[in-house]
């Protein structure tokens, strides 16, 4: 039991570290290829978790520094409306599909989500 418990650790850690780096640089296209079809798929929830992990990122830094809001999200937008928005903006500029998706995320926020003054 014990040696099986070590394996399966010791899976789990390589897993983490391959996923971190892959995901470190994943780019436009990969996003496409994750977010793809909306299912219970594996590839489906790693966009989602990609999607989710920045919308929190953006939250935990707006609320840290007044002058980082890059997007205004209206109040109960979807984690599903959001992967929407970026996947339109990527099918509509197929010119930023190997740049860093979470640039191209917050790119493609913005301009459907803008800040009013004083937001």
């Amino acid at each position: 039991m014990r040696h099986l418990l070590s394996r399966v650790l010791a899976l789990v850690v390589t897993l983490s570290i391959s996923m971190g780096s892959h995901s470190a640089n994943l780019s436009g296209s990969a996003f496409q290829t994750f977010c793809a079809v909306e299912t219970d798929s594996i590839d489906y929830g790693i966009c989602l978790g990609f999607v989710r992990g920045l919308h929190m990122t953006h939250e935990i830094y707006g609320a840290i520094s007044k002058n980082y809001k890059v997007f205004c999200l209206p109040p109960n937008v979807s984690t599903t409306q959001l992967v929407k928005i970026i996947s339109k903006y990527l099918e509509n500029h197929p010119e930023n599909l190997h740049l860093e998706a979470a640039s191209t995320a917050f790119v493609a926020l913005k301009k459907v989500f803008p800040c009013e003054d004083g937001q």
